[in-house]
C-alpha cells in the first residue's frame, strides 16, 4: 500500500465522511496510510525562521500553515493542498489539487 505523507491537518468534510462510514475497511485503509510527522526541535526552529522571513516581507499565511510548511520543509516533505498561500514559502514543494482530487487521495487507496 502507498504511504501518504500527511501533516497533522484533517479537513472537516473528509473526517466527517470518515468518522461516519460504516465500512471499517476504508476507515483502516485510510489510518494505515497516514504517516504522522513530527512537531520537533528542527521543525521549531525552521518555525521560527519562516515566521519571521513571512512577516518581514508582509507576507503571512496563518500562524497554523506556518507550522505545517516547517514540517514539511524539516521533514524534506511535499504538501497536498487547495491553499495556494503555501506557495509563498521558499524551497516548500506544492501541490495545488480541487477537492474532487483531494476526495481521490484519501478514498482511493
Amino acid at each position: 500500500m502507498k504511504k501518504v505523507n500527511l501533516t497533522a491537518t484533517i479537513w472537516e468534510e473528509e473526517s466527517t465522511y470518515v468518522s461516519r462510514c460504516t465500512e471499517q475497511g476504508v476507515v483502516k485503509r485510510v489510518l494505515a496510510a497516514l504517516l504522522i510527522l513530527p512537531l520537533d526541535d528542527e521543525a521549531s526552529i525552521v518555525f521560527g525562521a519562516l515566521s519571521a522571513r513571512l512577516r518581514s516581507g508582509g507576507r503571512k499565511i496563518g500562524e497554523f500553515d506556518e507550522v505545517i510548511a516547517s514540517i514539511a520543509l524539516a521533514c524534506d516533505r511535499e504538501i497536498v493542498t487547495r491553499d495556494g498561500h503555501f506557495r509563498e514559502v521558499a524551497g516548500l514543494v506544492v501541490a495545488i489539487t480541487g477537492r474532487s482530487n483531494l476526495y481521490r487521495v484519501f478514498f482511493r487507496l
